[in-house]
């Protein structure tokens, strides 16, 4: 559920200053004298490093475009460099610690496996960071010289505990870092003793998730990033104060905040906000001349949207002021809401028989697999297990296939649709499924091992024991997130693709013929589209997602 805009709990002091405008900002840290900012440009998938003189028009770049990620940047005490992690994206995502001079030069590579950004001790002599071991299921809070030399374990958590982003604390005596279980779904802040390595919690509030976290210079509280109560919740801005443990808010609005970074002294914090939109259009599967805008809602079709076999659309709307599942015509009219739990429901998926709506809602505290009927009535939850999400029904109507998450491990699932014991499809990692017109096969992303060099590939499975039938390899740029769709006559698998930086649809016929562009899309993003049951119509939800970098000052 989408916080309530109070914003009467934000200090009114608080004043924000956009820095960038070009809307393709995606990480940015500011210079321990508040002077400067550095930031990843990201341009049709090419991401570079680029930095800024506060309060100049102009900036330059520092490390050249390339097709990669960037983890995590972190200037040094003394403002002479910048640390940046580094991966060559989803088709290697092993995370390579780098240094730079600030204003550009030869980049060092000092260390290898490092999967979070880097936090220096205050006397600038180590750094610490997080290490996952997908192969044994470890999340280790390392320390290291600062030349990358003498690295250690000072805490570890296994199975499903982890770590994620460290802040070494401006006395030295610990390091906070959030932390979280995969089965509870909750992470929260714990502090790590550098001595010892003992962790004990700072205080008991939960997130949701908590993307960054950052020590005030005095020491008297900490700055998170974080969403608070769902995945569709917008990531804000907490201070929280140390050791009492009171929070309270620096931003709280509909518009996500990505990052904290701090300026020496604390008087200046940078982020990058994200503000988008996403409306729905329908037209025909041959191409875009013809397809109409049919929501208006900022959010719509965002999270999820599906063909009715009566040709109607079932789809995720806030148009409530809540994630709530919607029906109406492929014109735009008759739009009636089906749930009004305030919880999140999300991922609608109307079966074939015209009954039923299956989706995954939070009303439980946890995602689970939903039905209601067609008309929104008599809700039934499907699934009990950890986590599950994505649901499908099969061709007949009688199962549900769904993406569980148990364990650290995405595997897909079938349930009755009528409610009962839930039967395991494919141990392998996997995306959201899609099943083919005949029922026989499933579709998915598909990942053959856990390790970290492992990339992904379109993959078709029988429906009955899982068996994998063919395996296709995909762009790294592919959007993993949406999944996969059948044509309406089972010859080829549709996927989104970022190439060049602009979605398009891409066909991969199954018989092994290469890969083709079917349709490019006019938005700056698609989150998500299918196809009607005669294939002959497309829906989609498009829009925009542009992010700039802000300095917000005055906050304390």
């Amino acid at each position: 559920m989408l916080p309530h805009d109070d914003r009467s709990k934000s200090p009114p002091q608080a004043k924000s200053i956009l820095l960038t405008a070009h809307g393709k900002a995606e990480r940015a840290v500011i210079s321990p004298d508040g002077k400067y900012v550095v930031y990843v440009l990201n341009v049709s998938g090419k991401k570079s490093l680029r930095i800024k003189q506060v309060g100049a028009a102009s900036d330059r770049e520092i490390v050249s475009p390339a097709e990669v990620d960037y983890k995590g940047l972190t200037f040094s005490h003394d403002g002479n460099y910048l640390y940046y992690v580094m991966t060559e994206g989803k088709s290697n995502p092993l995370g390579v610690l780098y240094q730079i001079p600030m204003l550009g030069g030869t980049s060092r590579k000092l260390l290898e496996d490092v999967d979070s950004k880097i936090s220096l001790s205050p006397d600038s002599k180590q750094f610490t960071f997080v290490r996952e071991d997908l192969d044994t299921r470890e999340y280790a809070l390392m320390v290291a010289n600062i030349d990358g030399t003498e690295e250690r374990k000072l805490s570890v958590r296994k199975e499903t505990d982890y770590y994620s982003q460290p802040a070494w604390s401006p006395n030295g005596n610990i390091i906070a870092c959030s932390a979280g279980s995969t089965v509870g779904d909750r992470e929260y802040v714990v502090e790590v003793t550098v001595g010892s390595g003992a962790e004990k919690r700072i205080i008991p509030q939960n997130w949701w998730e908590i993307v960054d976290i950052a020590w005030l210079t005095d020491g008297s509280s900490l700055i998170l990033n974080a969403r608070e109560e769902s995945p569709e919740s917008p990531y804000q801005i907490y201070k929280l104060s140390y050791p009492n443990g009171k929070v309270s808010r620096i931003t709280n609005d509909l518009d996500s905040y990505l990052g904290t970074s701090l300026s020496s002294g604390s008087g200046a914090l940078v982020t990058v906000k994200a503000e988008g939109h996403s409306y729905i259009w329908a037209g025909s599967s041959e191409g875009l001349s013809d397809a109409k805008q049919i929501t208006s809602s900022k959010y719509d079709g965002c999270f999820g949207l599906s063909w009715a076999s009566d040709g109607k659309i079932v789809y995720s709307s806030n148009e409530s002021g809540n994630q709530d599942i919607w029906i109406m015509n492929a014109d735009g009219s008759s739009k009636k809401q089906l749930t009004f739990d305030p919880s999140s429901d999300l991922y609608p998926s109307a079966s074939n028989d015209g009954r039923y709506v299956v989706f995954t809602s939070y009303r439980t505290g946890a995602p689970h697999i939903w039905r209601i009927n067609i008309d929104g009535s008599s809700p039934k939850q499907l699934t009990q297990s950890n986590r599950e999400a994505y649901p499908q029904s099969t061709v007949d109507s009688k199962w549900v296939i769904y993406k569980n998450f148990d364990l650290s491990k995405e595997t897909l699932w079938k349930v009755p649709i009528d409610g009962g014991k839930a039967i395991q499809l494919s141990n392998k990692h996997t995306g959201a499924a899609a099943i083919s017109p005949d029922g026989a096969l499933v579709a998915c992303f598909y990942r053959e091992t856990e390790t970290k060099n492992q990339g992904w590939h379109a993959a078709v499975l029988q429906s009955e024991g899982g068996n994998l039938i063919k395996i296709f390899n995909i762009s790294p740029t592919v959007n993993l997130d949406i999944g996969v769709r059948w044509t309406s006559d089972g010859s080829a698998l549709t996927y989104i693709d970022y190439n060049e930086g602009v979605p398009s649809i891409w066909k991969q016929p199954i018989d092994g013929s290469p890969p083709e562009k079917s349709i490019d899309f006019r938005s700056d993003k698609i989150f998500w589209f299918d196809w009607s049951h005669d294939g002959k119509q497309l829906a989609f939800a498009g829009g925009s997602g542009g992010r700039d970098v802000v300095l917000i000052s005055n906050f304390k």
